[in-house]
């Protein structure tokens, strides 16, 4: 083998070494890239679902959009709740200290990802803010060895620790990965009941595991008054009855007030232990009036107006506010007498004999 065959030769061999190294390889690594970041404008969440850091100022919050990959861990000081918040299945939801620009995003099987928002996108998150992340999961999946459980909650807003890690409920709904086996988790959310429960899991790839629970509210005494003596309450339009002591649950609810002679009442309250349950109706305009006349008379009148059919003992319709009364009994004369139109007033006697 002369000079020349012995250079071809070794060469050969390395490109069979690269090459079966190359194989060896995986088609493509596994890795996660943020592909956008952008402040959203016109999505007020940040505000109107609030959340405030040590120092109590307003969070910014970020939703790092993700298709099918739960399991996302994101870390810094600067995260709320220890970085671990609800996942849809879509979209994971962090609120942030102002000012935060570095975290970093793990996945055990897709790796760290350090994320600089100032060097790449140049900007910080700014207190009261919404942010869009798109996060990306590059490479082959993995063979799925979990189960999908999702937590259905009422009410609404909450957290439920699963084996011991918690986790924010939004909108009512909490999914999570879990291994086969028996988990425990604890339910709670404020002005409710916690609770405790047991989740024997099994694997099923083609559907989700649905949980669904139920909190029950904390009731507390209240004392409910008002300034028309016939006022019905009612609680989420459940009729609680007249005025006196109530058992109604904490929290923020609707109250309705009704009344005969007065315009209803309508808000949303939140009731607080220690708190009074006190209403001021206003009058309708017209109310009905009753005048007992004693005597024989020929005609009534209202601010000398005649009462159009008219009976005595039975109520007839007025005006609130001041009024003259007047009562005539033939040639005899008549009988005046100012009177103050009320709800809920007593009958008026008038005695002409």
């Amino acid at each position: 083998m002369d000079f020349y065959q012995c250079r071809m030769m070794k060469i050969f061999c390395k490109i069979f070494c690269i090459c079966l190294f190359l194989s060896a390889l995986p088609a493509c690594a596994q890795e996660l890239k943020l592909e956008a970041v952008k402040w959203v404008e016109e999505d007020h969440e940040a505000v109107e679902k609030p959340n405030y850091d040590g120092n109590k100022k307003l969070c910014a919050l970020l939703k790092v959009y993700v298709d099918d990959l739960p399991g996302v861990v994101f870390g810094s000081g600067f995260i709320l709740h220890g970085g671990t918040d609800t996942y849809d299945g879509k979209c994971y939801r962090l609120y942030v200290s102002h000012g935060m620009y570095r975290m970093h995003v793990k996945h055990a099987d897709y790796g760290v990802l350090p994320i600089d928002v100032k060097q790449d996108f140049g900007l910080r998150f700014q207190t009261g803010k919404t942010y869009h992340l798109f996060l990306r999961a590059v490479g082959p999946k993995p063979d799925k060895t979990t189960q999908t459980v999702v937590f259905n909650m009422m009410p609404p807003e909450g957290s439920i620790r699963v084996n011991g890690q918690t986790y924010s409920v939004n909108k009512g709904m909490l999914s999570v990965e879990l291994d086969p086996g028996e988990h425990t988790f604890t339910a709670e959310a404020s002005d409710f009941q916690s609770r405790e429960g047991k989740l024997s899991v099994v694997k099923d790839p083609s559907q989700p595991m649905v949980v669904p629970v139920k909190l029950k509210p904390v009731l507390r005494w209240f004392e409910f008054t008002c300034n028309a003596k016939d006022a019905q309450l009612y609680v989420d339009r459940k009729h609680q009855g007249g005025v006196g002591a109530k058992q109604l649950p904490l929290g923020r609810h609707h109250i309705r007030v009704v009344a005969d002679s007065w315009n209803d009442y309508s808000e949303y309250r939140v009731f607080k232990p220690g708190d009074k349950l006190h209403v001021e109706m206003r009058p309708k305009l017209y109310v009905p009036v009753t005048l007992s006349i004693k005597g024989s008379i020929t005609g009534v009148f209202i601010d000398n107006k005649i009462i159009e059919g008219w009976v005595n003992n039975r109520p007839f319709k007025a005006k609130t506010g001041k009024h003259l009364i007047t009562v005539t009994y033939g040639n005899l004369g008549s009988k005046d007498m100012v009177i103050n139109v009320v709800p809920d007033m007593d009958v008026i006697e008038i005695d002409i004999r």
